[in-house]
Parts: structure tokens; C-alpha cells; sequence
């Protein structure tokens, strides 16, 4: 799936889990503007409390779809907030802590690994133009099944026999498999952050 796909999917995810959602403003003061976005009946199903220290330069999130504090360490306005999180890769860099960023799956991994494949030398030596080619020569049965193996929704380890897989497909330097971030998608939740604060800034003309 490519960044735009999983930024349209995000935008629609959010816009179907807040279609009901109010914002109601806690507090504003010259140090803090605390925003409570949940929905109109009350529930607190992907309730979420959004928190500016305007003065700290914090963006701090907490509620039903986790927790996180993102520090700027200089004055923010709402404003601000929502024009340094529209980029996901730098919202990120931003947050100190937080409940888990990231997830994986199994075809988020076999994903990255047939990039792997289709920009590495193994396609140039065997003289192939696309992944399912390989399939003639490898056995990716065994590379899915391991891979299934290796992967929790929070993490991905590979193990001896994914790595000895690999090694047979003509891979020796295998530090890329520990050092890529293979199958690393950023979480629905931070998306939903991201989206629920600039929806709630919009109904309160913010």
C-alpha cells in the first residue's frame, strides 16, 4: 500500500469514527486549551482529549485510543498544531512517549521484502524484471510461512530460519533485515489523532 493509500484510508477511517463526534472546549487560557472530542451521546468510544501547553510548546493527546506528548519546546497555537501534524513522519519525531506508534503484519512485511527483491541485485543476477518471477525459482511458501511466524501486531523478530530463507536467495549481509524497519506501518491510532484534533479544531472555528 502506498503513503497515499494509507493516507486516504486513514482520512476515511476518521471520518467514519468521528461522524457523530462533538468538540467541546474544557479550557482556554493563556497557557492551556484543553479540547474534549467525543461523541454527542456522550460515549467515550474513541474519545480522545487533546491538550496544548501554548507556553511549553507540548501537544498532549490521552483517551480511548492511547496516549502520547509531543514537544516542541518553544509558544504553540492551535493553529501550529494543526500545520506541524499534517505531516505524520515529522508528528512523530515530535512525540517524546506514547502508546505504541507502529504495527506490523504479515503483508506489510512480505510488502517491504518484495520491494527489497524487486530494487535489489537478486532480480539483476537472475535476470528477472518483477517479483513473480522469483516465484519460478523460489519457494515463497516457505519465506510467507515464516514470515507469519515473526510478526505480532507490535513487532517484528526474524528468526534463524527467516534469516537462513533469505540467505538462500542469495542474500549474505543480512544487517538490512534488523535495520530497515521491514513491515513497520505507523499506527491507525497516531492517523486518528492526527485527524480527530484538526476535526475538532474546525468545529470550533479554530
Amino acid at each position: 500500500m502506498t503513503d497515499k493509500e494509507i493516507r486516504e484510508n486513514a482520512e476515511r477511517n476518521a471520518k467514519r469514527r468521528f461522524s457523530t463526534h462533538k468538540a467541546t472546549i474544557v479550557t482556554d487560557t493563556d497557557r492551556y486549551l484543553a479540547i474534549d472530542w467525543r461523541r454527542e451521546n456522550g460515549g467515550s468510544e474513541y474519545y480522545i482529549n487533546f491538550v496544548i501547553d501554548k507556553k511549553r510548546g507540548a501537544f498532549i493527546v490521552s483517551g480511548d485510543l492511547g496516549e502520547s506528548i509531543a514537544l516542541w519546546y518553544n509558544e504553540l497555537k492551535p493553529s501550529d498544531v494543526k500545520s506541524y501534524i499534517t505531516d505524520i513522519g515529522y508528528y512523530i519525531k515530535k512525540i517524546q512517549c506514547a502508546s505504541d506508534l507502529y504495527n506490523y503484519s504479515d503483508e506489510s512485511v512480505m510488502e517491504d521484502l518484495k520491494a527489497t527483491f524487486e530494487a535489489d541485485e537478486i532480480i539483476e543476477n537472475a535476470n528477472l524484471i518483477n517479483y513473480d518471477d522469483l516465484g519460478d525459482i523460489y519457494d515463497f511458501d516457505d519465506l510467507e510461512d515464516e514470515v507469519a511466524d515473526c510478526v505480532n501486531y507490535n513487532h517484528f523478530m526474524p528468526s534463524e530460519r527467516l534469516i537462513d530463507i533469505l540467505r538462500d536467495f542469495g542474500y549474505s549481509d543480512m544487517m538490512w533485515v534488523y535495520e530497515s524497519h521491514i513491515g513497520r506501518r505507523v499506527s491507525g491510532r497516531v492517523h486518528l489523532w492526527q485527524m480527530g484534533f484538526k476535526m475538532a479544531c474546525e468545529q470550533l472555528g479554530i
